[in-house]
């Protein structure tokens, strides 16, 4: 009888085990994209960070948000919708570094962050992962384009870091989207 409750005792911890892990990886990947959800990026923000400081490395984040993404959901529909934003995060994958973190940040708005980059290589990719959105041609004949806004990360703060990448955005989009812009010295002088 105890070999026997020691067996159940056993599986049921081998099944907590593999339920949790199974829950971790939920939590931490955006369902739709695949990408890393904002929490985990949170997480990993931290990590590179500790990383970037040790190392004496820059790192740099952009941050990105999708052109005409409610005209999409509101013409087309949502299921449209969510093939122009699975679409944008196999666009992000493959320009993105394999040392980078990719997330959905939140609705149609994407990060990356770029350990060891400065702004002149994050604007590289910027470059690439708006050439690379351009030439998705989805099924109901919609393209897509993205604004970028590109920041170094100049504390340890991923509030001020996205603040600063935020203004750089809505800059990209005043100057008439589809294009990245980085931030100035006056975006990291505001606090």
């Amino acid at each position: 009888v105890l070999t026997e409750m020691a067996g159940t005792a056993f599986e049921e911890v081998n099944t907590l085990r593999t339920r949790t892990r199974e829950l971790s990886r939920q939590v931490a990947t955006d369902a739709l994209t695949g990408l890393y959800s904002r929490l985990a990026f949170t997480q990993r923000f931290e990590e590179e960070m500790e990383r970037a400081r040790r190392d004496g490395l820059p790192i740099t984040l952009l941050l990105f948000d999708l052109d005409g993404f409610k005209a999409i959901n509101d013409t087309y529909g949502h299921p449209a919708g969510d093939t122009y934003l699975t679409s944008t995060a196999g666009v992000l994958q493959s320009c993105a570094r394999r040392i980078d973190v990719v997330a959905r940040y939140g609705g149609e708005e994407f990060c990356i962050l770029l350990p060891g980059a400065d702004s002149s290589e994050a604007r590289a990719v910027a470059d690439r992962v708006v050439e690379a959105a351009r030439d998705i041609n989805l099924p109901n004949g919609a393209h897509i384009t993205v604004s970028i806004g590109i920041s170094g990360v100049v504390d340890d703060e991923l509030t001020r870091a996205v603040e600063q990448a935020d203004r750089a955005l809505y800059r990209a989009k005043e100057l008439g989207r589809d294009q990245a812009v980085v931030a100035d010295e006056h975006d990291l002088a505001v606090t």
